[in-house]
Order: C-alpha cells, then structure tokens, then sequence
C-alpha cells in the first residue's frame, strides 16, 4: 500500500463542525472530512477533495529547492488531533495560508521545479524509485495541486491535509 497526501477544502461552517467533532466525537471526524471530499479528487477533477497520489514527496523535494515555498503544502499546518489518520496527524492550513500557498503556487510554473528533477538524487525520495518519465507525472500532480489551492484561496476556504 502506498501513501498518498490528501486535501479537502472546507468553508467556516465546515470547519467549525470538524472541530466541534473532534471536541466532543473524534471518532466521527475522518468520516465527516471523507464525506465531504477526500474521494472527490479520485479522477483528477478538482473538487472539494483531491490527492497527490504518490508524488507528494517528489514534489516537496522540487518545491523544497525551488522555492522555498512560504507555505509548506505537504507537510504543513498546525495538528487538528493527536489521533492519526491513517499515516499521520491530519493539518489544518487557514485561509491566509491557502492564500499564500495559492500566491506562490500560480507564480511558480513546473518548469522551475523540473530544473531541480534528478532521478539519482531523489533516489532516497518517497517512493524511493523515480525514472525519466515522472516528470510528466509530477507536472500533473503539480498543476492539479495549483488549481486545488487557487480554487480553495477564491473560495476563502481552510484546507485539512492528511497522509493516507
């Protein structure tokens, strides 16, 4: 089974009841947040959820070295609980943040992050094996991450992440 980073957009309201279950039925959170989209990006549409299958890591590692980003969209945010979510912690990015993240995300084109692309290099990289021909697969990812963030910052949405 591989890891895949996980988002879904949420609006005030949205947000105000994940947090009033994580309060009261912590249980019930995941469910809540895959009801609403973590499914939803399955096809590559963006819609209120979407994912970054297994390149997550390739392309924190190109954003790492072309930017740095102000805004670490993979790994970043603040915890929303203690439980795991599969892999990990799920984080909460604010509207500031997704503003920022959206900012520099639609000013950096993939051409900048492909000059940092190095099979050998990223060999420690999760998945841990990359060949010539991802490039184009983490150009794709890359601009559906980018539209998620500039739909999400237009929307004035918070956005959860989470490793699944």
């Amino acid at each position: 089974m591989s890891a895949t980073t996980e988002y879904v957009r949420l609006s005030a309201t949205e947000l105000a009841e994940l947090r009033r279950r994580l309060a009261t039925a912590p249980e019930s959170a995941y469910e809540y947040i895959e009801g609403i989209g973590f499914s939803d990006g399955m096809d590559g549409v963006v819609g209120r959820g979407t994912h970054l299958d297994r390149a997550w890591a390739g392309l924190q590692y190109l954003l790492d070295l072309a930017g740095p980003p102000p805004v670490d969209v993979i790994g970043g945010g603040v915890a929303l609980t203690d439980h795991n979510w599969d892999y990990d912690t799920p984080r909460l990015l604010t509207q500031d943040e997704v503003s920022k993240a959206a900012d520099f995300l639609s000013s950096t084109p993939f051409d900048r992050l492909a000059e940092h692309f190095d099979v050998i290099a990223m060999g420690g990289v999760y998945p841990e094996y990359w060949a010539e021909d991802d490039l184009n697969y983490l150009a794709d990812q890359y601009l559906n991450l980018v539209d998620f963030f500039c739909v999400a910052a237009r929307q004035r949405q918070a956005v959860v992440v989470a490793l699944a």
